[in-house]
């Protein structure tokens, strides 16, 4: 095993499998798309419970178990970094270039950590492409345009992490057009598919960054929305 400090960059031209020390369904990651597996810190042990091969461990070391870093073989690198002012997914994402990164164990268990987690990307927007997968949901944040397939009837939620005026909207029950969401006015949690297409555009002024959330079995259609957002 190769000891490091940052700055370090991992680079890959796939999409990139980031797992967190969060609740995870370990058949859900183990099904996960075939890429480059992060373990952030503690997120080691559902790697290796998943059957997964990690290809580094990303983190301040200070969740995960040294039976699973000897485990997890002398080939996998870690990069462990002692920066108290990021959080360990903060550090994953500071080493990583990738087009597209799925993130595991982030959603569930500690709300003060998907918190956390919505935080940091809204700061990356311009930075990374990162889809959060749950048991229950998936949650991407961006700002500017977005639109993917859907299905009809299906559940959608848009949470505005930062104020975000939209200028249309189209295949939602409630569109949003013209609408200010703010974390602490008018949100949209509880939306639902009219249509199969979801399509919703910010005002050209809004910089706004918001979270897009729905059911886990359309990851395949997020992923192609995302990659090309």
């Amino acid at each position: 095993m190769v000891k490091q400090t940052s700055p370090f960059v991992i680079s890959d031209n796939d999409i990139t499998i980031l797992v967190g020390n969060g609740a995870c369904d370990l058949k859900q990651l183990s099904n996960s798309p075939k890429g480059k597996v992060i373990a952030v810190d503690g997120g080691l042990r559902h790697v290796l419970k998943a059957g997964l091969s990690p290809n580094a461990v990303i983190g301040d070391m200070d969740s995960a178990e040294l039976s699973d870093l000897q485990a997890a073989g002398r080939n996998v690198d870690i990069y462990k970094s002692d920066d108290q002012d990021t959080t360990d997914f903060e550090k994953a994402l500071l080493a990583l270039e990738a087009p597209l990164c799925l993130a595991y164990g982030f959603l569930g268990l500690r709300i003060d950590h998907m918190l956390a987690c919505l935080s940091v990307l809204a700061r990356f927007t311009d930075r990374h492409k990162v889809i959060l997968v749950g048991a229950d949901d998936l949650v991407y944040v961006t700002k500017g345009p977005f639109s993917m397939h859907l299905a009809s009837e299906a559940r959608l939620s848009l949470w505005p992490i930062t104020p975000v005026k939209f200028a249309a909207s189209s295949g939602l029950v409630w569109p949003v057009d013209g609408l200010t969401l703010t974390p602490d006015g008018q949100v949209a949690t509880s939306n639902q598919m009219k249509e199969d297409w979801l399509s919703v555009t910010p005002d050209k002024k809004s910089e706004g960054v918001y979270a897009i959330c729905c059911a886990p079995k359309f990851l395949p259609q997020m992923i192609m929305a995302a990659a090309k957002a």
